[in-house]
């Protein structure tokens, strides 16, 4: 197909192209507009050495030191993929919840880890105040569970889970780049219609 036929083709449909993309992109505007505000928690915890094993041979204290420490950062974010630690979460924090999906409910909980003795935890919610009593929760839960997962055999906790002061953050939505987006959009699917339509009328 030359070139002027595509053009023909588009001069043709021009208003139709225009009108569907400015559509598209007035709903894109109406929807980001009216959706639920949400608020984004961000929770970061440190684990710490408090006691250590006396041995009588330990080299590499500060390379095993290092290992434990992931580990336990590794088995305290496997613990938020837990229904029941979820649950415990929520009940703590006074906050009703109803599992529809248990795949959706273990995912409530995002984690991320940035260094062997560090991780993130994010969630959010349309409330910030129950954001925060659900964060707060977290942090105690994470805290306490941690204490008991790793005793020595003298009945002492090697390491211990501290967790910092939690962030809680409207998300904005930039209205103008979601409705150009939108119209983008509208535009390659109104073109995808219209040679569509052309193909289908070529072939009869």
């Amino acid at each position: 197909m030359e070139l002027s036929q595509h053009i023909g083709i588009i001069k043709k449909h021009l208003w139709f192209i225009i009108i569907f993309a400015f559509v598209v992109g007035l709903l894109s505007f109406i929807i980001a507009y009216y959706r639920p505000v949400t608020y984004q928690a961000s929770v970061s915890f440190d684990v710490n050495l408090i006691n250590r094993l006396a041995t009588p041979d330990y080299q590499y204290g500060s390379y095993y030191d290092l290992k434990g420490a992931e580990m336990v950062t590794q088995n305290a974010m496997s613990w938020l993929r837990t229904p029941a630690v979820i649950e415990e979460i929520y009940q703590k924090a006074g906050i009703g919840y109803e599992i529809k999906n248990l795949d959706v409910f273990t995912n409530r909980f995002k984690t991320s880890q940035y260094a062997a003795q560090n991780f993130v935890v994010s969630f959010s919610d349309v409330s910030a105040a129950n954001a925060e009593k659900i964060a707060n929760s977290l942090s105690g839960v994470v805290s306490s569970k941690a204490v008991a997962a790793n005793i020595d055999v003298n009945n002492k906790s090697l390491f211990e889970i501290k967790a910092a002061k939690p962030v809680i953050v409207k998300n904005v939505v930039n209205f103008y780049i979601v409705s150009i987006l939108g119209f983008l959009v509208g535009l390659v699917f109104s073109l995808i219609i219209v040679y569509l339509k052309h193909y289908l009328q070529s072939a009869k």
